[in-house]
């Protein structure tokens, strides 16, 4: 399962997701967009 962890998770959170191909919205270049837009993107990739 991917996961797009939001600005407002802190990083360290992805270890509880092991197993999981975690990243993070800052990772992307999606640093300070809103939801809305934020999943329109994460849909497209």
């Amino acid at each position: 399962m991917k996961l797009l962890l939001d600005e407002c998770v802190p990083w360290p959170m992805h270890r509880l997701l092991a197993g999981h191909d975690c990243t993070t919205a800052q990772k992307c270049g999606w640093g300070g967009i809103k939801n809305g837009e934020l999943l329109r993107r994460a849909e497209g990739k």
